[in-house]
């Protein structure tokens, strides 16, 4: 990973369904803890739930560390904030943990990248 990697290259699409996995896992816990056993129940009795579960498991956990640890990157080598608000973001990455990082992709990572984009292609 480089900086020119998480602007022009496939960085910002790797984000965007690193956030989106993240999203599904959330939602896949907040399902099954909401339904009082019966999706724990379903996914027993079908192995291609079984599989669809673990798969979205497996796929959510890699998306979730690989968008906190690029968050982190960012901050520290791409990211053109004020000191300030590096110091603020810096405590939402540290205190939010992997909340931390999708907050910070969606308010400070992709306002960025679309500003470089925009001062690139004005260039």
């Amino acid at each position: 990973m480089n900086k020119e990697w998480f602007v022009w290259g496939n960085g910002p699409r790797v984000m965007f369904f690193s956030a989106c996995a993240m999203v599904v896992l959330g939602l896949l816990f907040w399902v099954t803890d909401s339904s009082e056993g019966a999706l724990e129940r379903a996914v027993a009795a079908s192995k291609f739930l079984q599989y669809t579960v673990a798969s979205i498991g497996a796929v959510g956990a890699a998306g979730t560390l690989l968008l906190y640890v690029s968050m982190w990157y960012f901050l520290i080598r791409v990211d053109r904030s004020s000191k300030w608000f590096k110091r603020a973001s810096f405590l939402l990455l540290l205190v939010g943990l992997i909340y931390g990082g999708l907050i910070y992709y969606l308010l400070v990572y992709l306002r960025q990248v679309a500003s470089i984009k925009r001062m690139g292609a004005a260039a």
